[in-house]
């Protein structure tokens, strides 16, 4: 039994990812409908790892959400990302969690999978943007260059539309051996409307070692995935969803099995849908009818105690 704890960062925020490899002995028989592992390693002795995430303390933020849509497990901690071996958890669509609500012994489930037991030295998480690619450009460049605002786009993925990414410096600080002098320096240059570069420095290379992996979609990209999940399948995803599947696929082991978690309800994103199927996306039966439900309206001023008062009384 191998047990190991890795401490990761996110797009906003430090969290730990537990893996847990026990050999169970016997095998999968792959007509079984058992995952199977690939990277030419022996599957005459199988474990499963169970992956999950949890975050540690941290300062006082409202919320820290990251969007993992792979994890990468590998035996060897010098691999890099075009070397063989690699045995892939697919989140399809990708899994977004809110890392505040993961503290106290409160972990959420990625998924598991069936590999040969043994000892395994990497576990990437890989994350995915849609065409504001600020993080992506640093997971694959070292260089963080938050956007303006004439260079955000609005998309049609709205909740990864970042210019600058939400509580980044807890990762950097991270990465620089948790040295507080050097993230201030360098979010000075932020600060100012400047970008710093990690690229061919000691922090730079340690970059890989936190094992993100990551990639971007545009809208093209989006009505693609919807189309082809919805021809193939005969399931409608939203606009998240596929960005996280088009950049797993990118990530994609042959003869391994893509689990798929939907992130939101395709009918959230109509305009996309018709665009992509020519159709109006199906509403979920507990949907129907909401608009026309009475809606309660308050209005009150940016006070403290007039929102306080408000919760007291009706929640």
């Amino acid at each position: 039994m191998f047990l190991r704890h890795l401490r990761q960062a996110g797009q906003a925020g430090l969290l730990a990812l537990a893996t847990l490899l026990a050999a169970c002995g016997g095998g999968s028989d792959p007509a079984s409908g058992s995952s199977s592992a690939t990277g030419g390693q022996s599957s005459n002795s199988l474990g499963q790892l169970a992956i999950s995430l949890t975050d540690s303390q941290g300062c006082d933020y409202k919320s820290v959400w990251v969007t993992v849509e792979q994890v990468r497990i590998h035996k060897d901690s010098s691999a890099g990302d075009g070397d063989g071996g690699w045995l892939d958890l697919n989140l399809s669509p990708a899994r977004r969690v809110d890392l505040l609500t993961l503290r106290n012994g409160v972990f959420v489930d990625l998924g598991t999978i069936q590999l040969p037991a043994g000892k395994y030295t990497q576990v990437r998480l890989v994350l995915a943007t849609n065409e504001n690619d600020v993080l992506d450009e640093f997971f694959r460049t070292g260089i963080y260059r938050p956007r303006t605002t004439a260079e955000t786009h609005v998309t049609s993925s709205p909740s990864m539309d970042i210019s600058k990414a939400s509580n980044f410096e807890r990762f950097i600080f991270d990465l620089v051996g948790r040295d507080a002098a050097i993230v201030r320096e360098l979010w000075r240059e932020v600060d100012a409307g400047g970008s710093f570069s990690l690229a061919g420095g000691p922090f730079g290379e340690r970059l890989p070692s936190y094992g993100f992996v990551s990639g971007s979609s545009s809208h093209a990209d989006r009505l693609a995935t919807i189309r082809d999940v919805w021809q193939r399948h005969g399931l409608m995803i939203d606009t998240h969803t596929a960005d996280g599947i088009k950049v797993a696929k990118k990530h994609r082991v042959a003869g391994m099995p893509m689990i798929v978690l939907e992130t939101a309800q395709a009918v959230k994103f109509a305009e996309t849908i018709r665009e992509a199927l020519g159709r109006d996306p199906v509403r979920p039966a507990e949907l129907e009818g909401l608009e026309d439900l009475p809606q309660k309206v308050e209005v009150v001023d940016a006070a403290v105690n007039q929102v306080k008062d408000i919760i007291v009384r009706h929640c």
